[in-house]
């Protein structure tokens, strides 16, 4: 087997376990892109532009709200648990504590966001959206089952919650529920998730969701986490910013637009990650212990990843409009508001992230969090910077540009730097 057992983790994962993890990965991806698709396009047919605007802004802001209360936790108890398998319990019971308080946090920003924001139905539904942050912090449980190459679980509870998101879709439009009730969509399937995780970890490997006040092992991997948080949340943020600033700079109903491409192309992005956090333990521990592993690994991850950009990146530039007008029957391709011609641009960045994500990935594996960090975050000041000075002119198109030159930048920098390293390890 791959596998010491699958109740414990494993000191070296087999370059066959991550090629299983990462197939996992792909077969439900591909299934929750799938529902996505035709969620989005009931969704975006059915709805004003504002409306469909606001259920992006609420997806936006669990994705970012997630990553906030994670502080980078998730990546590096991976690797630690990868590099000492007996830390595994103290350090989750201590995160999932962290997590609750953090979430609280959260949420209390989120209700200020909709005091300040929002008004009537948005409002209410963003202030249930605030109240369910500390429900989330069994997603890091996930861990479990990440460092045992054992994702298969995690596939079917993420498949199982998309398909859910579907469901109540079609039978909120069937009755007519008022458009902002839409909402209810990513409170569901956002806080359901990491309870089903939590059960089946508890029931497959026995480690389910408990939580401990922040001890010594945990201060100190908070500690090491700092650059790691820091990295993560400038990542989200600068994939979601441009709905924020499209909401606050562009014209009425432009967040719709700007919806419909984003809806659209970030789940591939979300693929490329996934398809990536298989790599960290199994890099992680090649880096110390078999470094022809690791070179074999990283290269082949980087020249996959080159090749699905090039393909995201040619599909997404001359099939982007005729998708528009399938999904959408039309809508969404207005002067100004051109979804298709903001998907050309975020396609661009796709393919960048295709390259990226291994690299980044690569780079926390080996130590090199300090570095990232500085990276993505002059990337996120740069994608802020493009799309604060060409939304006014350009609308949507202006962000997906900021965030089209954040990933570049990200991708080849990152390359530069994982390559630079190696090649000091091989002169060491």
């Amino acid at each position: 087997m791959d596998l010491v057992s699958l109740s414990s983790p494993v000191a070296t994962p087999r370059a066959a376990a991550v090629a299983r993890s990462s197939g996992w990965i792909l077969a439900r991806e591909t299934w929750r892109f799938f529902l996505a698709i035709v969620a989005t396009s009931l969704l975006g047919k059915a709805l004003s532009e504002q409306a469909f605007g606001f259920i992006t802004l609420v997806a936006s802001i669990y994705a970012f709200g997630q990553v906030a209360m994670d502080h980078g936790l998730g990546t590096i108890v991976t690797r630690d648990v990868s590099r000492d398998p007996s830390l595994e319990r103290p350090l989750l019971a201590q995160a999932m504590g962290y997590r609750v308080g953090a979430g609280v946090v959260v949420g209390l920003a989120v209700l200020a966001y909709a005091v300040v924001r929002k008004t009537g139905a948005e409002q209410a539904w963003l202030i249930g959206v605030a109240a369910t942050f500390p429900l989330l912090a069994p997603s890091i449980l996930g861990v479990v089952f990440l460092v045992r190459q054992d994702l298969g679980p995690v596939s079917a509870i993420s498949s199982f919650t998309q398909l859910l998101f579907l469901v109540i879709a079609w039978v909120g439009l069937a009755v007519g529920i008022p458009p902002a009730s839409f909402a209810c969509l990513h409170m569901v399937r956002e806080t359901l998730g990491p309870w089903m995780l939590g059960a089946w970890a508890s029931l497959r490997h026995g480690i389910g969701p408990a939580c401990a006040w922040p001890a010594a092992q945990l201060r100190g991997t908070l500690s090491a986490t700092s650059s790691q948080a820091v990295t993560t949340l400038a990542i989200t943020a600068s994939t979601h910013i441009g709905v924020i600033l499209v909401e606050s700079l562009a014209a009425p109903g432009a967040l719709g637009a700007y919806g419909a491409a984003f809806r659209l192309t970030n789940p591939f992005s979300l693929l490329v990650a996934s398809m990536s956090q298989p790599l960290l333990p199994a890099l992680a521990s090649a880096w110390h212990k078999d470094r022809p592993k690791f070179d074999l690994l990283i290269r082949r991850a980087l020249g996959l990843g080159l090749l699905a950009g090039i393909g995201g990146v040619l599909v997404t530039s001359l099939c982007g409009r005729l998708v528009v007008e399938w999904l959408y029957g039309g809508k969404y391709l207005a002067p100004g508001g051109d979804a298709a011609s903001v998907m050309a641009y975020a396609g661009v960045a796709f393919g960048a992230i295709c390259v990226g994500a291994p690299a980044t990935t690569a780079l926390v594996a080996i130590g090199r969090e300090k570095s990232l960090m500085y990276l993505v975050l002059f990337a996120l000041l740069a994608n802020i910077g493009v799309a604060w000075w060409l939304i006014p002119s350009v609308g949507p198109r202006g962000a997906a540009m900021g965030l089209m030159v954040a990933e570049l930048l990200t991708a080849v920098v990152a390359c530069v730097t994982l390559l630079s390293a190696m090649k000091e390890r091989e002169d060491t």
